[in-house]
């Protein structure tokens, strides 16, 4: 923050008639209590990054209620609220019917009711907008996700849940491969090559693909299993604490925590398949749809024991230096 944030910022704090101290420790007070739109300007301020995915909404939310004191609200006005910007929604073929603006207008209203609650100014049992329900929305295609909300994905990962080594581990394979869920959870100890950083993937209908993974995913993997009890050849990889291998459900819990600690998740319905999408589009971008296509070449086993693209050179390291500019390691296989 450069000073002209910081002066306004005070400006504002002197404004709500508090100290920065009050904000961090405040206690509900109607004689202190910001305005809906004194808050939002003091939350722009002070998070940025997290404003910028509701900036549309914001001057919705202050012609509605801007005067209004923040504990004042109830559900039932948000829902009343988001239903009336359903309706105003511009409906196209491809639209959802108006739910996505609903729905985001309710997101908007529990990013800024977290952070009241997290000041001290709301307590979590009359937070209004945690007690709003949204319409029901169906999940739509898989888009590309932006930098920063693959960095979303990966703090909730890391630091979230029971199990924060495994679902770390899990999000940066998808993001390396692009592959789906079931090779992940089918992949073996044999089908791990450390010297080349290598992993064979079983595909769908018995097509295999061997894929170059980074140095330190390599690392992070065999360390994983070596300490989940993983000895024999062919043990899964991916286990949970008590040495089982990992199963769908382990996804399911994850996508459940992305859409409950990211709005803009929830919003969108988002699984693990937007990640895989997302490294597709990243290599179609920057290094052509030729290249898009290798990085996802598959080949069904033939007779013989031997997997064909395991001996391509040209593939390995074609996609080898894609890898290395998706993860900024460089790759043994690298040209």
């Amino acid at each position: 923050m450069n000073r002209e944030d910081v002066d306004t910022a005070l400006q504002l704090v002197a404004s709500l008639g508090l100290t920065l101290d009050d904000l961090a420790s405040a206690q509900p007070d109607r004689a202190r209590m910001p305005t809906i739109s004194q808050y939002i300007q003091w939350i722009a301020i002070r998070k940025p990054e997290g404003t910028n995915h509701y900036r549309s909404y914001w001057p919705i939310i202050e012609t509605v209620w801007g005067q209004r004191s923040l504990d004042s609200l109830t559900a039932v006005e948000i829902e009343e609220c988001a239903a009336r910007q359903r309706l105003r929604a511009v409906v196209r073929a491809n639209s959802t019917g108006g739910r996505g603006a609903e729905a985001n207008l309710i997101a908007a209203m529990r990013f800024l009711y977290q952070n009241a609650q997290d000041d001290g100014l709301i307590e979590p049992d009359a937070n209004p907008a945690a007690q709003a329900r949204k319409a029901p929305q169906p999940p739509g295609p898989a888009c590309a996700l932006s930098v920063e909300q693959i960095e979303d994905l990966g703090r909730v990962a890391a630091t979230t849940g029971d199990d924060t080594e495994l679902d770390a581990l899990i999000l940066r394979l998808h993001i390396e491969t692009a592959c789906s869920r079931g090779p992940a959870l089918a992949l073996r100890i044999e089908d791990l090559e450390r010297d080349d950083c290598l992993i064979r993937l079983h595909e769908y209908r018995g097509a295999i693909r061997w894929q170059p993974i980074s140095p330190t995913l390599m690392t992070r993997l065999l360390g994983h299993v070596r300490q989940r009890g993983g000895r024999k050849a062919a043990d899964r990889v991916l286990r949970y604490q008590n040495g089982t291998p990992a199963d769908l459900a382990r996804y399911q819990y994850l996508v459940r925590r992305f859409r409950r600690e990211l709005p803009w998740a929830d919003d969108l319905q988002m699984n693990m398949n937007w990640v895989c999408y997302t490294t597709e589009v990243f290599v179609e971008t920057n290094f052509g749809r030729h290249t898009a296509r290798l990085f996802k070449q598959r080949r069904a086993r033939g007779r013989n024991t031997e997997d064909q693209n395991r001996f391509d050179p040209h593939r390995l390291a074609t996609v080898a230096a894609v890898l290395a500019a998706l993860t900024g390691e460089p790759h043994p296989l690298a040209r």
